[in-house]
């Protein structure tokens, strides 16, 4: 079931139909196009496609329904309010007035380019993680995808006082190999912005989205997401291809923790950006 899909907006059910199939009266155009990817990306199909005509409907084959609308449901007639679904480029109000809303695709002026990161996949943080192997060899099917798309790949790696510069740990994974051209950035802080040069990388090729890989999910994978989120940056989450540790009893387990992180930055939102948790064989390096 999908329960949320835009948080700022208020929950309407579906209509069901024939066969199973489910309507909504789309009244905004734009906030049909966010309600249907969302529902792809979580494996719903969709049988059709809205219009330009706020009065045509839109029909999906799911099940258990609730979408959010910005129209009052108790009274439908009732036009949308202005404005206020920020996550959108352009719409028409069920009066037929303009409205005009921010672009959904970051809101980084002319960034319209997607990087992969990929962060401290060292040998000392990732040595005791979560199904290490099976993270890192999603990595490398993105990498490899990036690279045959000429998608810039970001690197990002750890060091403090507990990971020492140049040590054995503190090196890559054996099993990922950076290319001389591909930027590497040192950090010291969780958030990979923080006191580096990543923004002036990513800001010099375009990127205004982020796919994120790595490690470790509840320390620099969390805080990296967040600081890309909130420089206005649209960030997807690759949700088997983070990790992090098992840190002892009365600590919710590795696992535990991943599923957590995935299944709220699934719901992340905030106004002109798009966030998502995406397995690695539906990640796209096109904006949706």
């Amino acid at each position: 079931m999908v329960r949320r899909l835009l948080p700022t907006l208020r929950q309407r059910e579906f209509v069901t139909g024939e066969n199973g199939l489910y309507r909504l009266s789309i009244r905004l155009r734009v906030i049909a196009d966010v309600v249907l990817r969302k529902l792809r990306a979580a494996s719903h199909t969709v049988v059709g496609e809205p219009s330009e005509d706020p009065r045509e409907t839109v029909v999906l084959d799911v099940a258990d329904v609730v979408v959010l609308d910005e129209a009052h449901p108790e009274d439908p007639r009732e036009p949308l309010n202005p404005c206020t679904a920020a996550v959108c480029r352009w719409g028409r109000l069920a009066s037929g007035a303009a409205c005009e809303l921010e672009d959904h695709v970051t809101t980084l002026p002319d960034r319209p380019n997607t990087a992969l990161l990929v962060i401290d996949v060292q040998s000392g943080v990732v040595a005791d993680a979560h199904n290490r192997d099976g993270v890192i060899a999603n990595i490398n099917t993105l990498v490899d995808r990036a690279r045959a798309e000429d998608v810039p790949v970001i690197w990002v790696q750890h060091s403090d006082e507990h990971l020492k510069r140049d040590s054995d740990a503190w090196q890559y994974v054996p099993e990922l190999t950076r290319h001389d051209t591909e930027p590497l950035v040192h950090k010291t802080y969780g958030d990979s912005f923080e006191a580096t040069d990543l923004e002036d990388v990513l800001a010099e090729r375009g990127v205004g989205r982020l796919v994120v890989t790595g490690a470790q999910t509840d320390v620099c994978v969390r805080s990296t997401v967040h600081g890309a989120f909130t420089r206005g940056y649209d960030v997807t989450l690759v949700s088997d291809a983070h990790t992090t540790d098992d840190f002892g009893e009365g600590l919710p387990p590795a696992q535990q923790v991943i599923a957590h992180t995935n299944l709220y930055w699934h719901w992340q939102s905030a106004p002109g950006r798009h966030a998502d948790a995406v397995e690695t064989e539906k990640v796209t390096f096109t904006a949706s």
